[in-house]
């Protein structure tokens, strides 16, 4: 087989496996003076939002009693990655406990090798007044070890029927411009009235 055939075939392959393993994409923006608060005044006007669309659940809901989006930044001087996320929720289930499980909460999936072999992610959890970081099994990438409890930082503001969460990351060396990070929410909707939970994904598949 001709040389030229095989890079041929390696290029096809390569496109496979890029198609395999396609990716949502979320463009971060560069941030400065970012106060963690829960509010988003202070993020540039450029921010862009992304739509976290994909449900499961009763199927009862709809687009005014449940969704979701967020938008990303970055800071290089303080080599911190912060998410905007926001949720419009029809009936907020606040404090009640410490256990996030009958909360309103979120996972904030982080990978920051994000290599096309694969590896487990870090996910942190977030409600009020609970923020948990979990390590998955599996084939473990060792650029996540870096990631603690203490490298995040997490806060939640309610307006109205709006939920805002402001999470800020310490990457440190991770962050650099044009550097891909892999990233992922899931979003757990609790109802007083009901045991059952509806959750919003970003990226389609609990996989």
């Amino acid at each position: 087989m001709g040389f030229q055939v095989k890079r041929f075939i390696t290029y096809l392959l390569f496109l496979f496996s890029v198609n395999a393993y396609s990716q949502s994409i979320a463009l971060a923006v560069p941030v400065q003076n970012i106060e963690l608060d829960g509010s988003f005044v202070d993020w540039p006007e450029t921010m862009y939002w992304n739509s976290i669309n994909n449900y499961y659940g009763s199927g009862e809901q709809s687009n005014e009693d449940f969704q979701a989006r967020f938008s990303t930044g970055y800071d290089l001087d303080e080599g911190s990655l912060y998410i905007a996320l926001q949720v419009l929720d029809d009936e907020f289930v606040g404090k009640n406990g410490n256990n996030h499980s009958t909360q309103d909460h979120m996972l904030l999936y982080l990978d920051l090798g994000h290599r096309m072999s694969g590896g487990s992610p870090v996910f942190y959890v977030g409600s009020d007044e609970v923020l948990e970081i979990h390590h998955k099994p599996g084939n473990y990438d060792e650029t996540n070890h870096e990631l603690t409890l203490e490298n995040a930082e997490l806060k939640r503001k309610r307006l109205g029927n709006l939920l805002q969460y402001e999470w800020k990351i310490s990457v440190k060396k991770e962050l650099v411009p044009h550097r891909v990070l892999g990233v992922d929410f899931m979003i757990i909707d609790h109802d007083v009235s009901e045991d059952s939970e509806d959750i919003l994904l970003w990226k389609n598949g609990f996989g």
